[in-house]
C-alpha cells in the first residue's frame, strides 16, 4: 500500500496517533540529557578555540555597538536572566533548579530569537564564555550549568545553588544594587 502522503502523516502525528513513538523518543532524549548533566564533557571540549571560532562565524557580521546594546537590554530585563537553548539538557537542568526554588527569571532562547547567535558571540566577548546555558544574576555572570568563569574553571550554577544561602545572597545583593541605581 506504500507510505502515506506527508500531509496525512503530519495530521496523524499531531492527533497523537504515532503509536507512542514520539513520547518514547522524547523520554529517551531526556534520559540521555539527564545523564549528560550528571556526567559533563571535559572542559577542553566545552571551552575551546575552534568552538568559539565557529560561533563567531555563525554570528556573522553585525554592528558591535548594537550587539553590546542588545546584550545589555537582555541583562537589564530581569534580576535573573538565563541564556538558554530549547533543546539543551543543561538549560533544562538550570530551569529546573530555578523553578524548584521559585526564582522568577527571564529566559532568552538563543536558538529561537533572531539575534541569538549575535548574543552568544557578545556573551563570549563580555565574559569569555560562549557555553549555553549562561546564568546572570543582577547583570553578573554566575556561569553555566556545570561550570563558571573563563575556561570553565569554577563551579557551575547547579553546584553553587546547593551551597547553603548562596542563591539567596546573590539575589539580595543584586536586588540591593538595582534598588540603589
Amino acid at each position: 500500500s506504500g507510505p502515506r502522503p506527508a500531509r496525512e502523516r503530519r495530521h496523524r502525528a499531531r492527533a497523537g496517533g504515532d503509536g507512542g513513538r514520539q513520547g518514547t523518543w522524547r523520554r529517551a532524549y531526556d534520559a540521555v540529557g539527564d545523564w549528560l548533566v550528571e556526567h559533563p564533557a571535559p572542559m577542553f571540549l566545552v571551552h575551546n578555540p575552534l568552538k568559539d571560532y565557529l560561533l563567531r562565524l555563525r554570528a556573522g557580521q553585525y554592528d558591535k555597538a548594537e550587539g553590546a546594546k542588545a546584550l545589555d537590554a537582555a541583562l537589564e530585563s530581569d534580576l535573573v536572566v538565563l541564556f538558554s537553548q530549547t533543546y539543551c539538557p543543561f538549560s533544562k537542568a538550570v530551569k529546573r533548579e530555578l523553578d524548584a526554588r521559585s526564582v522568577p527569571y527571564t529566559t532568552v532562547e538563543v536558538d529561537v530569537v533572531p539575534e541569538g547567535n549575535m548574543l552568544v558571540n557578545e556573551l563570549g566577548i563580555r565574559t569569555g564564555r560562549t557555553s549555553i546555558p549562561h546564568v546572570f544574576i543582577g547583570g553578573d555572570s554566575v556561569g553555566g550549568c556545570n561550570d563558571s568563569g573563563v575556561g570553565g574553571t569554577g563551579p557551575g550554577f547547579r553546584q553553587r545553588v546547593k551551597e547553603d544561602g548562596w542563591l539567596e545572597g546573590e539575589l539580595r545583593r543584586a536586588k540591593a544594587a538595582r534598588d540603589a541605581a
